[in-house]
């Protein structure tokens, strides 16, 4: 499932790039298809099942920035460069066209918020919500969050044809085009793979959610004690769904010669009486 959000991240990516290679919105299509292509980057590090999860700080850095790109855009458009100054026309009530475009901003951000939180709380809280039947609980949320993004492309799909057709805001047809592949294409797919791995990647037995980097009390005084995080137990190299990592159990500890010697008298000790 990372390989399929990774390519899927790359294809946004390549989407965007055609935006940019049209001269469209650079404001937002140029750091938009960078930060896309940083998600690729860490969803295709983590495909090789080695955990990776400091993945999930730098996916959800991403999200923030493109959630202040979005904010920008919404504030003050399609202005480039960025410090060239701001068009807030449409919030003063003047060229109203514009102004659903404006609002479907605010609701992207706010999207792009909310998966940053997702994944970061995910790194924060390992294990939280996984059972043998299911994943960790982010990725359903995350499911959810992800599948948000084809109304909000749907919308813009639709109101630049609806609107902006015949007026001097007329949106090309590549533009409206790429917005109709993400809405029924690549957002969905992202979605499903998310809700699949969240009801294919249980852990049997489960692990207790706990806080990275909080120990379990009764384990510290355990030799093969993990203080990563995971509650006293080890990573193996497994595509599962908290943190895209599988915990097994520790180890029992070594049993000590004395104790083996103890044993051994009272056997003796059994078998003469």
């Amino acid at each position: 499932m990372l390989g399929v959000r990774g390519t899927v991240a790359l294809l946004q990516c390549a989407t965007t790039l055609i935006l940019v290679c049209s001269g469209i919105n650079w404001s937002q299509t140029i750091p938009l298809a960078m930060m896309q292509f940083v998600s690729a980057f860490t969803l295709f590090s983590q495909w090789d099942k080695s955990g990776r999860d400091h993945m999930y700080v730098v996916r959800g850095c991403a999200s923030l920035v493109r959630a202040i790109v979005v904010l920008r855009t919404s504030a003050c458009g399609r202005v480039f460069p960025p410090w060239a100054g701001c068009d807030a026309e449409p919030w003063r009530g003047h060229e109203n066209i514009r102004l659903p475009f404006r609002c479907i901003h605010v609701l992207a951000c706010v999207r792009q918020l909310a998966n940053a939180w997702s994944l970061l709380n995910q790194y924060h809280l390992v294990g939280d919500g996984v059972t043998p039947d299911n994943g960790h609980r982010q990725l359903w949320i995350r499911a959810r969050i992800r599948a948000s993004g084809v109304p909000i492309q749907l919308a813009r799909f639709i109101l630049k044809l609806v609107l902006l057709d015949d007026t001097r805001y007329e949106r090309g047809d590549v533009e409206v085009a790429c917005n109709f592949v993400r809405a029924v294409l690549l957002i969905p797919l992202s979605a499903w793979s998310l809700n699949h791995q969240y009801y294919t990647s249980g852990s049997d037995p489960p692990p207790r959610s706990v806080q990275r980097g909080v120990p379990c009390l009764e384990q510290k005084n355990n030799p093969d004690y993990n203080p990563s995080g995971q509650g006293g137990l080890h990573r193996a190299k497994s595509n599962v769904g908290l943190g895209d990592v599988e915990l097994t159990e520790t180890r029992p500890a070594a049993t000590t010669p004395a104790a083996t010697a103890d044993a051994s008298t009272t056997r003796r000790a059994d078998d003469a009486t």
